[in-house]
């Protein structure tokens, strides 16, 4: 059954205590509060998980590994447990398009039910049908929208009708919170704005801006609309919704906020792709094969970079 009970958990570093609540988000750093090292997280603080790279689109931008390869269900939820043990805060499920995975709906299921671990995934969201939001609803926590551009925009990048993705916003927001995430490219550099005004009437909590990063064929996004995105973050209207954009980002200049600037980059996050390889992030090369542990797989990596 779907919980019920809000629940605390609490990671410990070098830092202080982070005490976290993954029904509402809400995150609470008392760093102040310095436990003994033999409690500190062995764990990042969030992992994402490449299910399958499979999408059923073909944005010309994707930086998702085109080679079929799918994780196993089980082999998923016993590196989740480990994770979850060391002290790991959030799973981002994704892909390719994570709800092409038959086992979609029972691995949310099992990660909730056998972890303390946030739940959450990135979407196309065509796919997000009435009964698959059934069998999400109380064992996702948040969920990330992809939404390149609006309108002719939006259609053009991703071969699909601006009006079903609305109709399935509709959809996710039965879910539980979301987020939209733009790829920001030469194009919807300049739909910002219009985004923001669409995630407040669709009810999202996050605009999160990803810079497109370069691709086979694709040098990422130019000159002229990075400069453009970095004036749009410096000026945009105030609003409820929060404004994030990816740690890929040259931010020089850029006033942020972050809560954990003193935290290294293994500690903060690690990536597993669909063939079971460990990484710091999707979009580097370098990877150790995950085999008895995720744990030790991060051991490995840390020394490796």
């Amino acid at each position: 059954m779907p919980e019920q009970r809000r629940h605390w958990k609490s990671r410990s570093t070098e830092h202080g205590v982070h005490f976290f609540q993954r029904q509402t988000g809400i995150n609470l750093l008392l760093e102040e509060l310095k436990l003994p090292e033999q409690t500190w997280a062995v764990a990042p603080r969030y992992v994402s998980v490449a299910l399958t790279n499979a999408c059923e689109l073909k944005c010309p931008y994707c930086y998702a590994a085109k080679r079929p390869a799918r994780l196993g269900a089980r082999e998923t939820s016993a590196w989740l447990k480990e994770l979850d043990r060391g002290g790991c805060l959030g799973v981002g499920f994704g892909g390719g398009e994570p709800t092409l995975h038959s086992e979609f709906s029972t691995i949310c299921q099992t990660t909730a039910i056998e972890t303390d671990m946030a739940v959450s995934f990135t979407t196309h969201g065509h796919r997000i049908t009435e009964e698959l939001a059934t069998q999400l609803r109380g064992y996702v926590h948040f969920i990330r929208v992809s939404v390149d551009g609006i309108g002719a925009t939006y259609e053009k990048n991703r071969g699909r009708t601006f009006d079903d993705l609305q109709r399935r916003i509709d959809l996710i927001a039965g879910i539980c919170r979301f987020g939209i995430n733009v790829v920001v490219t030469d194009q919807t550099a300049w739909e910002l704005n219009s985004l923001l005004d669409y995630a407040e009437r669709w009810g999202a909590e996050e605009l999160l801006l990803l810079p497109e990063q370069g691709t086979a064929g694709r040098s990422g996004i130019g000159e002229l609309a990075y400069a453009e995105m970095i004036r749009w973050l410096a000026s945009h209207r105030r609003s409820n919704i929060r404004v994030g954009i990816s740690r890929m980002a040259d931010l020089s200049g850029v006033s942020i906020a972050d809560a954990f600037p003193m935290e290294d980059r293994l500690s903060a996050h690690a990536h597993i792709d669909a063939n079971g390889g460990l990484r710091t992030d999707a979009f580097t090369q370098k990877r150790i094969p995950i085999r008895e542990s995720v744990i030790e797989a991060l051991r490995e990596l840390r020394e490796a970079v």
